[in-house]
């Protein structure tokens, strides 16, 4: 069987960078330069060449760009709500504006006199809440930019990702194997104890069919039917070897899980472990305080290790990332080794 082709996905381009902040200063320290000189800021009294003037201040307020653009980008990249972040921003950058302003003036003051910086104050602040509010605006603007590409890659590999975990269930359903130890397992019921046959072949169409779903979130509930389903054929061909232990508090019953999930987890345990008379294994599936659902199982390791292993929980941690930014939880020790899934919030 062939594995699916997946679609090429690209990185996020992200515009809010060193260089962006530089050709952005540079273009507002140009135009803010020429809001001063179009406020007649130069009297025939000034003691400094209008032009030396003139260059000075477009340095200084290419600087007061590049600093605000290089602080704003600072904090829309860190790892904070959204809304924190344009708090944070709007606050630093008028803290910055502000003492920007209050130098600006100490300097007008120093180079012109009183007159000069008692005439200009109130023009200045509009014009330096002007530069603030751009900048702002600005950011925002490739804000939403880079979290629009962002969110369109990830939905992107979650697509991907669904495709190939939902591609790798059914290709492990239908491994060969499998199949054989499921028909091998039928063919001795008929005939022999028809009603439980009836029993089995149902049970393998409820498995097949849960898993060729197509949502991205079940309740505890139904990914418990489904795992009965799974479990109903696992013990026909494991008979009292295998045992499964439920502790799930019922008013977990409706919180949300990733489909397959558990089916998975049993599956993990089942695929590593040796199964027999000598070495029976037991699994527990129990619901915990802290809002996880717990898969454990002492450790009894088959002596080769099968081929994949550690795929499925691989897969299974990536799933919960892309969806609902969760990790799962792995527990492992000479005698035990369990993981916990976490429930997510609904968002049907």
């Amino acid at each position: 069987m062939e594995t699916p082709k997946l679609k090429h996905l690209l990185p996020v381009v992200h515009p809010m960078t060193t260089a962006t902040a530089f050709w952005l200063s540079l273009a507002g320290g140009v135009i803010h330069t020429g809001m001063m000189l179009l406020g007649n800021i130069y009297t025939a009294e000034q003691t400094l060449d209008a032009r030396f003037h003139t260059v000075l201040m477009a340095v200084i307020n290419f600087l007061l760009f590049f600093v605000l653009f290089l602080y704003n980008f600072h904090i829309m990249k860190r790892d904070w709500g959204v809304a924190k972040r344009y708090f944070v921003a709007t606050l630093g950058t008028l803290a910055l504006t502000a003492l920007y302003t209050l130098l600006s003036q100490a300097v007008n003051l120093w180079l012109y006199g009183e007159r000069m910086f008692d005439g200009r104050i109130d023009i200045d602040i509009i014009k330096d809440g002007v530069v603030a509010l751009t900048v702002l605006l600005i950011t925002a603007l490739l804000f939403n930019i880079t979290r629009r590409q962002q969110m369109t890659l990830e939905n992107e590999q979650l697509q991907a990702e669904n495709i190939r975990v939902r591609y790798t269930s059914l290709e492990n359903q239908v491994d060969p194997h499998f199949l054989f130890n499921s028909l091998n397992t039928l063919d001795g019921l008929i005939g022999e104890d028809d009603a439980r046959a009836h029993n089995y072949l149902q049970q393998l169409a409820s498995t097949y069919r849960y898993i060729i779903q197509q949502q991205q979130q079940v309740s505890l509930s139904d990914e418990l039917a489904f795992a009965d389903s799974y479990i109903y054929l696992m013990q026909i061909r494991y008979g009292s070897n295998l045992t499964v232990i439920r502790h799930i508090d019922e008013a977990f019953l409706d919180a949300q899980v990733v489909p397959i999930s558990l089916q998975l987890l049993l599956e993990n345990a089942i695929k590593h472990n040796v199964i027999s008379d000598r070495h029976p294994l037991t699994i527990t599936i129990a619901t915990t305080d802290h809002g996880t659902l717990r898969v454990s199982n002492p450790r009894q390791p088959k002596a080769d290790t099968p081929e994949g292993a550690g795929i499925g929980l691989a897969n299974l941690g990536k799933r919960y990332q892309l969806l609902f930014h969760q990790d799962i939880s792995i527990e492992e020790s000479d005698q035990l080794f369990a993981v916990e899934i976490p429930f997510i919030e609904s968002t049907k």
